[in-house]
């Protein structure tokens, strides 16, 4: 048990020292390997958690007083900011080339609004959680530019999408624009 828990703390000073790594990423560039590696670190994250529980119930078995491993309550809480922000990143830079490449037809103009809400509002408090951090801020910036962009545009989504138009709306449309409008079919 005590050999177990050695190699523990070796993992546990491992993982805090990929934790500082995410305070000087501050580009969206990188944004998919980033995220890869958030969604690694948060699984890694869970074994170490689950890894703790189980050697807490040896020593519970063993009579010994549970070790509290403060280094992995230090680690979850200073991961979180950076979790939620490129896991935000993330997801919108996946979802956006399908709202602007994809089928029209298929967007839910509700999720779509609620998302980017969402997404906005997370951001906001990570750029406040952050604070004193001038790389996870650029991201913060760079990201609420992009959903401050694309939030511009949602309601039109949200109108287009109203699944009482019918072809006589588009055809008004059309006219008004002098340009052939048609929902994907």
């Amino acid at each position: 048990l005590r050999t177990n828990q050695k190699q523990f703390r070796a993992q546990l000073v491992e993982v805090a020292c990929v934790v500082d790594t995410y305070r000087h990423k501050d580009s969206l560039e990188e944004v998919a390997e980033v995220y890869e590696d958030v969604i690694r670190v948060e699984e890694e994250l869970e074994a170490l958690e689950l890894k703790k529980e189980l050697y807490q119930s040896h020593e519970e078995l063993l009579g010994f007083s549970p070790t509290p491993y403060p280094e992995l309550k230090d680690a979850l809480d200073k991961f979180l900011p950076y979790s939620k922000l490129w896991r935000t990143a993330g997801l919108f830079t996946e979802s956006y080339p399908t709202w602007m490449d994809g089928s029209f037809v298929e967007i839910d103009a509700d999720k779509l609004g609620s998302e980017v809400s969402e997404w906005k509002l997370t951001v906001a408090k990570m750029a406040r959680s952050l604070k004193g951090q001038p790389a996870p801020i650029r991201v913060c910036g760079q990201l609420k530019a992009m959903l401050d962009e694309f939030a511009s545009h949602t309601p039109l989504i949200a109108a287009l999408r109203n699944p009482g138009l019918r072809g006589r709306h588009w055809a008004q449309m059309s006219k008004e624009l002098d340009l052939a409008l048609q929902p994907d079919p």
